[in-house]
C-alpha cells in the first residue's frame, strides 16, 4: 500500500516562498494614516464625523448638531498623517499561518535576500537593501521580525483559542519593537564609542525621532492590523498544514467520510 509522506519538502518550500512574498509585498505597502497621538486621532475622528454628517439632509444635520454641539465646532488644527508600512502585522500573520519553524525560515530568507539580492538588481527592501543595510535605523526591526515569527508560531502551536492568539500578537509585537529599539540605540552607542564622527549614521542625530516614528506612532496600528491578520489567518494556516503534511489532511477527510456514512447510528 502506497504511504503518503509525513512531510512534503515541496510543500514546505512553497510555504516558505509564500511567506517571503508576503513580507516582500508588505515592505512596499504604504498606508497614509493619521499620526497615532491621542489629540490627532481625536481630531481625525471629529473631522470624519463632520464629513459624514455634512452628507446628510439639512434637517437631520440640525438635529445631530443640536444633540451633540461639539461636532459642529470647527477644527482647531489640521490632522497630521504618516506613512505606515504593515510589515510587523505581516510577520505576525506568517508566524501564525506558517508556524514554527517555516515562518522563521521565511523571515530569515527575506532578510538575507534584502542583504544580498541588490547585487543581482533585486531590492526586497523598500529602502534599497544591500550588505550595508545594517546601518539603517529599521534594520533591528527586521531582526525582531525573525524572532517574532518564532515566538508567534510557538505560542499558537496546536492552539486556536482567542487568548493564545492575542497573547501571540502581543508577544510578537513586543519582540519586534523592543529588539528594534535596542538595535537603534545600540548602533548609535557603538559608533559613538568606537568610530569617529565621519562613520556616524546620518540619522543618528535624530535617533529619538526615529524611535518615535518607528515604534510609538506605529505600535497602535501594528496591534490593530496584527489582530485582523490573525483573525483571518486560520484558513491560510489550514492550507499550510495541508501542503506541508498531506497525509494529515487525507486522514481527516477519511474520518469525516466514515462519520457521515455511519450516520446517527454510528455516532
Amino acid at each position: 500500500m502506497h504511504r503518503i509522506k509525513r512531510k512534503s519538502f515541496i510543500g514546505q518550500a512553497v510555504i516558505v516562498l509564500l511567506g517571503v512574498e508576503v513580507l516582500f509585498l508588505s515592505s512596499f505597502t504604504a498606508l497614509e494614516l493619521p499620526t497615532a497621538t491621542a489629540r490627532n486621532l481625536e481630531l481625525f475622528v471629529r473631522q470624519t464625523i463632520q464629513l459624514v454628517v455634512n452628507q446628510l439632509p439639512e434637517r437631520l444635520q440640525g438635529r445631530i448638531y443640536r444633540a451633540v454641539p461639539e461636532i459642529a465646532q470647527p477644527a482647531e488644527a489640521t490632522v497630521r498623517y504618516n506613512l505606515y508600512v504593515p510589515q510587523a502585522p505581516a510577520a505576525i500573520f506568517i508566524g501564525y499561518a506558517l508556524g514554527w519553524p517555516l515562518a522563521t525560515v521565511a523571515a530569515g530568507l527575506f532578510v538575507l535576500l534584502g542583504l544580498v539580492a541588490p547585487f543581482f538588481n533585486v531590492h526586497p527592501f523598500a529602502a534599497g537593501g544591500g550588505v550595508d543595510y545594517y546601518l539603517q535605523p529599521g534594520f533591528g526591526y527586521l531582526i525582531g521580525i525573525i524572532l517574532a515569527t518564532a515566538a508567534v508560531g510557538s505560542t499558537t502551536k496546536d492552539r486556536r483559542t482567542t487568548f493564545s492568539q492575542i497573547l501571540a500578537t502581543v508577544v510578537g509585537l513586543l519582540i519586534i519593537h523592543l529588539v528594534g529599539l535596542a538595535y537603534l540605540l545600540g548602533i548609535c552607542l557603538f559608533f559613538s564609542f568606537f568610530q569617529d564622527l565621519h562613520g556616524f549614521p546620518v540619522w543618528a542625530q535624530w535617533v529619538f525621532e526615529q524611535a518615535r516614528n518607528l515604534s510609538w506612532y506605529s505600535l497602535p496600528y501594528d496591534f490593530a492590523f496584527a489582530l485582523i491578520a490573525v483573525g483571518i489567518g486560520f484558513p491560510f494556516r489550514w492550507l499550510a498544514n495541508v501542503l506541508v503534511a498531506p497525509d494529515i489532511a487525507v486522514r481527516h477527510h477519511r474520518a469525516e467520510q466514515s462519520w457521515r456514512m455511519a450516520g446517527p447510528m454510528g455516532g
